[in-house]
């Protein structure tokens, strides 16, 4: 009977209480992540919304397995539900439609308004390549995602010189979806001219083996333009690649002045000076008149405020300062002059972009100089 009764209440304790579980261990996706959106320094990402990730062909130098998503360095990469939508993602025909469309709705019975495309600008169709040397032609095999396409002998592509403000490969944003669907619709198994820099030194690869190009396609249109000329990217300089700037960031304007794409989003509006801070720890656009240049131990700073303690600032370092010689301009006569600058904003004696390269600056006409040629 003793027995009995210890068997029992042996099986009733461990009906119970059953043996602890060893505790799972979740990977924190997340903190893989941390890498930046830099020509530089970019893992290949995976843009879980728009299906599986690529097959890695022979020879490609992605191992498998290396998913890291990537961190897009100074870009919000929140696509709020909660906030009006500003691409059309049930649209099919970016190839033929370049530019967005207006998502205004029309009421219920309201006839739907039917809008003619706009051609793109003549920097989109007729690009001067001049900086930089064509190296050959691929044919592409797949769009991985906005900024990386995949080539059907194994390289992968990276957009040089553009950003995608919306991507991230957890939750890509509408823009993200939209250049992507344009990129699928102008690029699948279509025949692409690749251009580098011509200093083969800097500039063509990054440590994760991608390919820093800029492409054209067969019919002569360069791509990166298109993104930017329909407000589905801005740009985004570097400074191992600082050839096109010039033209990107004028294409980059025409798309701000009609607020196309990214540009309808007050979250991504020029900044003033005064307004620089509300993009701490981000990457902005910002214009405004320079207060006052000064050196500190062969740092330029430019002021763009009576009190460099708190107001905006821009630092040059000695180094850029050579560059801008080379081009004739020397920063320490720019007080006073208007100047749009692109950069990551931190704050350091209030907002700031620190060691601002040259192609990260546009010297703007005052208003004088625009009356003259008026």
């Amino acid at each position: 009977m003793k027995r009995i009764l210890a068997t029992f209440l042996i099986l009733a304790s461990a009906f119970i209480c059953p043996p602890a579980r060893a505790q799972e261990t979740v990977p924190d996706q997340k903190a893989q992540a941390e890498s930046a959106t830099s020509d530089d320094s970019m893992p290949f990402p995976v843009m879980h919304r728009m299906g599986p990730a690529p097959a890695i062909a022979p020879g490609s130098p992605l191992q498998p397995g290396r998913t890291a998503p990537v961190r897009s360095e100074g870009l919000s990469h929140s696509s709020a539900g909660n906030q009006k939508s500003i691409i059309n993602q049930d649209s099919t025909d970016w190839g033929l439609n370049p530019h967005m469309k207006s998502l205004n709705a029309p009421a219920a019975g309201e006839p739907e308004k039917k809008e003619t495309p706009e051609p793109y600008s003549t920097g989109v169709t007729q690009p001067d390549f001049a900086e930089l040397r064509q190296m050959d032609t691929a044919t592409v095999d797949q769009i991985i995602d906005p900024l990386h396409i995949q080539m059907k002998d194994g390289r992968i592509i990276q957009l040089t010189g553009v950003d995608i403000t919306d991507f991230d490969v957890y939750d890509p944003g509408d823009l993200s979806l939209a250049a992507r669907d344009l990129l699928t619709n102008l690029l699948k198994n279509k025949q692409v001219r690749l251009f580098q820099t011509r200093d083969n030194s800097r500039g063509r690869t990054n440590r994760m083996g991608y390919v820093l190009a800029h492409l054209q396609d067969h019919d002569g249109l360069w791509i990166q333009g298109a993104l930017l000329d329909s407000g589905l990217a801005r740009v985004r300089p570097s400074g191992s690649n600082p050839e096109m700037a010039a033209a990107m960031m004028k294409l980059e304007d025409g798309a701000r002045t009609k607020k196309k794409g990214l540009w309808a989003d007050q979250r991504y509006a020029l900044l003033t000076p005064e307004t620089a801070a509300q993009a701490m720890n981000g990457w902005a656009v910002v214009e405004g008149a320079v207060v006052s240049v000064a050196t500190v131990n062969n740092m330029i700073y430019l002021n763009f405020g009576p009190d460099w303690h708190t107001d905006f600032t821009v630092t040059l370092t000695p180094d850029v300062r050579r560059e801008f010689q080379k081009t004739g301009l020397d920063p320490l006569a720019f007080g006073g002059k208007k100047i749009r600058v692109h950069g990551w904003i931190e704050d350091y004696n209030g907002p700031s972009i620190e060691r601002a390269h040259p192609v990260w600056l546009e010297l703007l006409p005052d208003a004088s100089e625009n009356s003259k040629n008026n």
